[in-house]
């Protein structure tokens, strides 16, 4: 039998994670919405967001204008009024305004619909094509809204899969999103993605992960090079390094306002989101496999 090679050592790892967060976490529902216009402008909202304040901006936006015809007619300001809290509103209001011209233009009207009848490589490209949509948001419409086994690689499962020795370090989002598409199997995408989300929201943390109580850290380069460093609480020990303080704004000097379109893996976007699920909105469809997946687990 011929030995097994790095992607198939590290796809039947994968296999293995995603089955241990399955039995944790289930199918977790994040609250992405099947329509792939709303999921489109849900994502642009909450990027670069630290609080919850677009869920509410975009039920209100929703009551306000029933329809995305009547915020095209409205324009980018009446809507950037409307989403004013949700943050970076001048970006992102011209943003949507200039997204909804481009479907008015291609479809004859507002709507992402069509691309359903596309397949995978003819979806991404347009959703790429549109103004200001990485790979990232592109994928999460496609996977949320339209069920295609795709895996959008957002900043806790490019962290994750860096911890666990996947991926490389210092991967661009392509790059990234390519060797994860080597590793991780079709039919383990979705559940992969969401559970990524718990799992860097618990236990994978940014600043200080939880090492010592995550329940894949044995599968884990990170994980197991802090095994012995692990105090009573669960969180993995660090060297104390002396930070810098705050710098000084100059007086007058204005602030540099951040591009939204540069954050597909560093933004805190609508993955990040508290589980409550939008109010009167429709949830997402699991793609085919996924719910045979779980299924499996069950058995």
């Amino acid at each position: 039998m011929s030995a097994m090679t790095a992607v198939e050592l590290r796809s039947d790892q994968v296999g293995a994670v995603v089955a241990t967060l399955v039995s944790m976490f289930g199918i977790p529902d994040h609250g992405n919405l099947n329509d792939p216009l709303d999921e489109l402008v849900y994502i642009i909202l909450s990027q670069m967001t630290t609080h919850h304040s677009y869920r509410r901006v975009f039920e209100r936006l929703k009551a306000t204008y029933p329809s995305w015809f009547d915020v095209l007619n409205a324009g980018p300001d009446a809507l950037r009024r409307s989403i004013a809290d949700a943050g970076l509103s001048k970006q992102k209001a011209p943003r949507i305004i200039a997204i909804l011209r481009t479907l008015q233009r291609d479809f004859g009207e507002p709507s992402l619909e069509t691309i359903r009848t596309l397949c995978d490589s003819e979806a991404e490209r347009y959703l790429l094509s549109l103004p200001g949509v990485g790979l990232k948001t592109a994928r999460c419409v496609m996977m949320y809204s339209l069920g295609r086994r795709v895996l959008p690689v957002d900043t806790h499962l490019a962290r994750i899969a860096r911890r666990m020795g996947w991926v490389e370090g210092g991967l661009s989002p392509a790059a990234m999103h390519s060797s994860l598409d080597a590793v991780v199997p079709p039919h383990q995408r979705f559940a992969l993605h969401v559970n990524a989300i718990s799992l860097g929201r618990t236990f994978c943390i940014a600043s200080i992960p939880r090492c010592g109580a995550c329940p894949v850290a044995n599968y884990c380069e990170m994980g197991e090079a802090h095994k012995g460093m692990r105090p009573t609480n669960g969180r993995t020990l660090h060297r104390k390094t002396k930070r810098p303080g705050p710098k000084s704004l100059a007086v007058g000097k204005p602030m540099r306002v951040p591009d939204i379109s540069a954050s597909e893996l560093s933004s805190s976007d609508h993955e990040a989101a508290s589980l409550r699920p939008l109010i009167q909105m429709r949830r997402t469809a699991i793609p085919l496999g996924a719910e045979a997946y779980v299924a499996s687990q069950a058995r």
